[in-house]
C-alpha cells in the first residue's frame, strides 16, 4: 500500500510534492479535529481534481457518511492520484528510478 513517505521519496516532482502537501495539511486539520477547515480543503481539492475525483468515485461508489470519512475516504484517493502519478513518471525513464 502508498503511504505519503513513500510519495514524498518523489518530492522533485511538482505535481507529486503538491498532492503530499495536500495530504499534509488534510492530516493536521484532521488532527486539530478543524472540520469546518478540513470541509474547506476537501472542496478545494475537489476542485482541483475535478476529472480525476469524478473516475474515483466512479470506481468507489459508497459515499461518505461523515466529514471524517471525507476526510478518509479524500486521503486515499490522494494517495492513489500520487502513486498514479509516480507510476507515470517512472515509465519517462525506463530501467532506472
Amino acid at each position: 500500500m502508498i503511504d505519503l513517505n513513500y510519495l514524498k521519496q518523489f518530492h522533485e516532482i511538482k505535481d507529486i510534492a503538491d498532492i503530499s502537501h495536500e495530504i499534509e495539511k488534510l492530516d493536521c486539520l484532521a488532527y486539530k479535529n478543524d472540520w469546518d477547515a478540513v470541509e474547506q480543503h476537501l472542496q478545494d481539492i475537489s476542485q482541483k481534481h475535478i476529472v480525476e475525483k469524478a473516475v474515483y468515485n466512479s470506481v468507489n461508489q459508497t459515499p461518505p457518511q461523515s466529514i471524517q470519512q471525507s476526510a478518509a475516504n479524500c486521503r486515499q484517493f490522494l494517495l492513489m492520484l500520487g502513486a498514479e502519478k509516480v507510476t507515470k513518471e517512472l515509465s519517462k525513464h525506463p530501467g532506472g528510478n
